[in-house]
């Protein structure tokens, strides 16, 4: 079973609800999701007043695809998952697999450590951002309480991590092509 609903839950405790804080350099944003995410996503139109009555399924979705899924949520077990799909959403997909992949060589044997040093490493990022005067407190605050729910959660029992479905491979006659397309299709698998 998935605990992205689990994770998402505690995400959005931090992300709250609607704010346009001159400071924040996503601007509008609602449950965390910025007017550019929004329009990038689902309503290439969107106005503030769009965002402001995003729908929960809506949120669910944007969060999933452009973030959980990214990071491969479902894989990296209870407690790293929810610290690096928080730090993902906060401070994107591409930098927080970077920083986990600093830390890694901890996964699945010492995760409470991995964790550790993720959460310490994402606040040297964060007191080095121009903003960190406006929103240290908050910021602070979600690292310490995302690292202690992390830890917390680690070694929790995973019924049945969903993985999705793969076609199998098409089936073509023994040729370069059917070589070629089952070469493709392996890389495609990892």
């Amino acid at each position: 079973m998935s605990r992205f609903a689990e994770c998402l839950e505690h995400v959005l405790k931090h992300e709250g609800g609607w704010s346009n804080h001159p400071k924040d350099p996503g601007g509008a944003t609602n449950f965390g999701i910025t007017i550019g995410t929004y329009r990038n996503t689902l309503n290439p139109k969107a106005t503030k007043d769009d965002l402001k009555h995003i729908s929960k399924a809506d949120v669910q979705a944007i969060y999933k695809k452009h973030y959980w899924d990214p990071i491969d949520g479902d894989g990296l077990g209870p407690g790293v998952d929810l610290a690096v799909f928080d730090f993902a959403v906060n401070s994107g997909v591409s930098r927080a697999k970077r920083y986990f992949r600093s830390v890694m060589d901890d996964h699945r044997k010492r995760d409470s450590r991995l964790i550790n040093r993720l959460c310490d490493n994402r606040m040297v990022f964060l007191r080095g951002l121009s903003v960190w005067p406006t929103f240290k407190n908050g910021w602070t605050r979600r690292v310490a309480e995302v690292r202690e729910q992390s830890l917390m959660d680690v070694g929790k029992p995973v019924e049945s991590v969903t993985t999705p479905k793969v076609p199998e491979t098409p089936e073509v006659s023994s040729s370069w092509l059917s070589v070629l397309i089952s070469a493709l299709w392996k890389a495609f698998k990892r």
